[in-house]
């Protein structure tokens, strides 16, 4: 810590059983908090202030949340969307040192910063137009399992049709399909991996059609170098992110190969394919499963930009910025307004990017 401030926070895969199983992950921590977007921790940092710390892959890596400029000691306030927008808000410190209030409410005001967009695309497909950036094993011009169905969620869901997908109609073992361009993935360039899936899908990395390859986001049968692990899911859509490799990582590329293991995960390509159920590969019957949106950016600092300065926050600390139920990126929120010290309700129709105010109902008549 820094002179007795903070602890530490510490990962363990086997429920600290065994002490070989558990390692520092965060220094200094100050707080953190687990949310359907990733686990954050805040840590205190020299000269009294603080820095936000956040990890996609269930605690095994942190990244360190970047602002537009440096943060004084204060609190963190997590908020997340549904798109995958995440919204942190900043509660303020007055000139003095203390909480700036709002005269006569007991309330403090904190700036909300939304995330911003992931960093260089290495990968990306959606499939509306086929299977063009793929390719099957042994460089097969299309895969053989995998074939361009209409989302079966459709019919279900309406507005949350995906359009075209990959759906994968057979088991395979070693991969089905491969991505045709390959790109670098390493502990000094890691990858940021995201997909939609339904069924009984296994994602990887190979570095041929197959090769030597490794399975990062699969099911309860996988465990080497695993990052990820997806649950079966016949009913709906699951979305899928992890940061690869991993800095505290048992994954070097031996683990796909001996005669691999001085590169050290040099280009790789994705690798997808359907098991069934418990782990069972070429020739079973497996669920429909089906992928959709894959992409794979080049993994950086998580970036934040301001989207609302003066929000309000109650005598509580609870932030007064809200997302609209059923109306995808429709906020409200409260801020301050320094000319009469009065409180005005703005709203987004774009996720933070463009505020409006609330004109007031007329009086009664």
């Amino acid at each position: 810590g820094t002179k007795g401030r903070g602890v530490g926070v510490y990962r363990s895969s086997d429920a600290f059983r065994a002490k070989s199983n558990t390692y520092l992950v965060v220094e200094r921590g100050a707080g953190f908090k687990v949310s359907k977007s990733g686990i954050y921790v805040a840590t205190y940092e020299d000269g009294g202030t603080m820095q936000l710390h956040v990890s996609r892959d269930d605690g095994r890596s942190f990244l360190p949340a970047v602002f537009p400029g440096k943060l004084q000691e204060t609190r963190y306030t997590i908020l997340d969307e549904d798109d995958g927008t995440v919204f942190i808000s900043v509660e303020h410190q007055s000139k003095g040192g203390g909480l700036s209030l709002i005269t006569g409410g007991g309330s403090t005001l904190g700036d909300v910063y939304a995330s911003v967009a992931d960093g260089e695309l290495l990968f990306k497909d959606d499939f509306e137009n086929g299977l063009t950036k793929w390719r099957g094993r042994h460089q097969r011009v299309v895969p053989s399992r995998g074939r361009i169905a209409k989302d079966p969620m459709c019919e279900k869901e309406g507005e949350g049709c995906r359009g075209k997908v990959m759906k994968m109609d057979g088991c395979s073992d070693e991969g089905d399909a491969f991505s045709l361009h390959s790109f670098t993935c390493s502990l000094a360039f890691p990858c940021k991996v995201s997909m939609w899936v339904l069924g009984s899908p296994w994602q990887g990395f190979s570095e041929g059609f197959p090769g030597s390859h490794i399975w990062t986001a699969a099911g309860d049968k996988e465990e080497r170098g695993l990052h990820k692990r997806i649950p079966d899911s016949a009913g709906k859509w699951t979305r899928v992110e992890y940061v690869f490799p991993r800095q505290q990582s048992e994954f070097t590329w031996e683990e796909g190969a001996k005669a691999a293991a001085g590169l050290r995960i040099s280009k790789v390509r994705v690798m997808l394919e359907a098991r069934e159920k418990g782990g069972g590969s070429t020739g079973g019957k497996c669920g429909e499963t089906y992928f959709d949106d894959v992409r794979v950016t080049r993994a950086r600092s998580e970036d934040y930009v301001v989207a609302l300065r003066g929000n309000t926050r109650d005598v509580l600390g609870h932030v007064d910025m809200h997302a609209v139920a059923g109306l995808g990126g429709v906020l409200l929120g409260n801020v301050r307004v320094e000319d009469d010290d009065s409180v005005r309700t703005l709203y987004t129709a774009d996720n933070g990017n463009e505020w409006r105010p609330i004109p007031p109902p007329p009086p009664p008549p």
